[in-house]
């Protein structure tokens, strides 16, 4: 039984369209987790799962697609006043070049976490799980040389695009070409995909060539089928993760404008999956 008392009456809001907390004013700032630790305690498990419902139809769900929405525009702001290049170059110097605030990173990630692609693709599960996707919808497959993460959507960008944020206003945003008009290496040299993916051809790709020779990380050409753009909004996304550098094909160098040199390849000795 919920003991309003000390918080927890959640209510369906007409105005919001999804539910809310009503609680008494001295109840409203108590942690929806700290109500969620009470009733686990209290083995009341009915209200345990209503609690899990609503911290993530009502709480960490909306919050997160505020931020991504939000940074959307950021991006979207930068691009009108400074063009591509400008996006370009705010996001080298926020990630990982130019001491921002991921300096030291390959690719945004820690290195020893990245010479271990076992931890990696748990990582990248988790960063994934956060962006509130639809249960079910993502799904990991181990292959004999790969691990492949596919998204039905993926939750950010991937929702960005099927919920029409890309039309309109958020329609400058969605490019494949440079202030020049030549196509973006960034963009995977193709058109239609938004400006708050390329962080996966640019950080996770190119600039992770740039520190250790191959990416962290590769997907499909955008409209190819796992890979959703603009003309394909509905398509799943996928991200493949290879357990051997040498084994990345060179068509996903040649998509991001960099020269696959198995030369540069960073294996540490001792890593799992040293060649």
């Amino acid at each position: 039984m919920v003991d309003v008392r000390t918080g927890g009456r959640i209510e369906m809001s007409e105005q919001l369209g999804r539910p809310v907390r009503t609680d008494d004013t001295g109840s409203l700032g108590r942690s929806t987790w700290s109500l969620l630790e009470d009733a686990v305690r209290a083995g009341d498990t009915a209200n345990a799962i209503r609690l899990v419902d609503y911290a993530h139809e009502g709480e960490v769900g909306p919050r997160h697609f505020f931020y991504t929405d939000w940074l959307y525009g950021n991006q979207s702001y930068v691009i009108e006043q400074f063009g591509a290049q400008g996006y370009h170059d705010m996001f080298r110097a926020e990630d990982g070049s130019g001491g921002g605030a991921a300096a030291g990173t390959v690719g945004g990630f820690p290195p020893a976490l990245v010479r271990n692609i076992e931890a990696l693709v748990k990582r990248q599960a988790e960063i994934m799980r956060a962006h509130q996707p639809p249960r079910g919808s993502i799904v990991i497959v181990e292959e004999p040389d790969r691990y492949v993460m596919n998204f039905f959507p993926c939750n950010s960008g991937g929702r960005m695009l099927r919920s029409g944020m890309t039309e309109g206003k958020w329609s400058l945003p969605v490019t494949g070409q440079g202030d020049d008009g030549k196509p973006l290496p960034w963009s995977w040299s193709q058109e239609g995909k938004p400006f708050y993916c390329l962080h996966c051809a640019l950080g996770r790709g190119i600039m992770a060539v740039e520190s250790r020779g191959f990416p962290i990380r590769v997907h499909d050409d955008p409209g190819s089928g796992f890979n959703p753009d603009r003309q394909h909004p509905f398509d799943p996304c996928r991200m493949v993760f290879y357990k051997d550098p040498n084994l990345i094909p060179e068509r996903y160098f040649t998509a991001l404008g960099v020269i696959r040199d198995p030369s540069r390849f960073e294996v540490v000795p001792g890593d799992k999956h040293a060649s």
